[in-house]
C-alpha cells in the first residue's frame, strides 16, 4: 500500500511503499500485488545474491519477464538509499553478454565459481550440433570455442535408468565430433571447488593450445 495507509486490521500485515506510484499493481486472488518487475526489485532488498539470481533465472527461463524489463524497472526506481536497486543492478550487469539461461541454481553457482577464479564465463544450456547440423543435445555449461562441455550430474536429472543411458549416448556422440566432456557431481563442487576449477582450467589450456585459438585461460 502507499505510505500513510492507516487502517488497522488485526489479521492483516500491511506493507507500505514510498514508491508505490511507480509500480504497476496487479491482483492475485483479489489481493493487490506489485508487478513482477517491482517484486524482483523488492526481493533484492531482503534476500542474498544467490536467491535473487535464482528468482531472475526462473522468471526469464519461464518467459514471464525479460532482462530489458528488469533493467527499466531498476532505472525507474533508482535513487540513493533505495533498497534492492544495487543488488538488481549487479545481477543485471552480470548477465550482460550471457548466452542462454541456466536451468538450475547449481549451474549459476558453478559458472560464478569459475569466473571468481579468473576463468571465462561459460555459456549456459549450449546446444551441440553435429557436422550436418543435427541436434545432439544441450550441455549445462560450455566453452564452444574450445569445444569443452561441462555437465553437472544430479541425481534428479541424470541418475534414472533412461537418463543415465541417454547421457552416455549423447556424450559419446559429442566426443566423436571433437568435444571434450567434463562431468562433476554436486559433492565435488561443494567439497572440492578448487579441484573442479583446476580441472576446467587444465582442460581449457589443452584444448586451446591444440586448436591454436587465442582463447585466454
Amino acid at each position: 500500500m502507499p505510505r500513510g495507509w492507516t487502517r488497522q486490521i488485526p489479521w492483516l500485515t500491511v506493507h507500505e511503499s514510498k514508491q508505490f506510484d511507480l509500480a504497476e499493481p496487479m491482483e492475485i486472488d483479489a489481493i493487490p500485488c506489485t508487478d513482477l518487475g517491482r517484486t524482483v526489485l523488492d526481493l533484492g532488498a531482503v534476500v542474498d545474491e544467490r536467491r535473487l539470481d535464482g528468482a531472475i533465472d526462473a522468471l526469464v527461463r519461464e518467459k514471464r519477464i525479460d532482462l530489458r524489463t528488469l533493467a527499466a524497472v531498476q532505472k525507474m526506481h533508482s535513487r540513493r538509499g533505495r533498497d534492492g536497486c544495487g543488488k538488481l543492478r549487479e545481477a543485471l550487469e552480470k548477465r550482460v553478454g550471457e548466452s542462454g539461461t541456466p536451468r538450475s541454481e547449481w549451474s549459476r553457482d558453478a559458472a560464478d565459481l569459475l569466473v571468481a577464479h579468473q576463468l571465462p564465463r561459460p555459456e549456459f544450456e549450449h546446444p551441440v550440433l553435429s557436422p550436418n547440423g543435427g541436434f545432439l543435445g544441450e550441455v549445462d555449461l560450455a566453452y564452444p570455442e574450445a569445444r569443452l562441455a561441462i555437465e553437472l550430474d544430479s541425481v534428479r536429472w541424470h541418475l534414472s535408468r533412461i537418463g543415465f543411458e541417454e547421457d552416455a549416448v549423447r556424450r559419446n556422440r559429442m566426443i566423436v565430433i571433437g568435444w571434450q566432456v567434463l562431468n562433476f557431481t554436486y559433492s565435488e563442487f561443494r567439497d572440492h571447488p578448487s579441484r573442479m576449477v583446476q580441472t576446467v582450467r587444465d582442460a581449457l589450456g589443452r584444448r586451446t593450445t591444440r586448436s591454436g585459438s587465442g582463447f585466454s585461460t
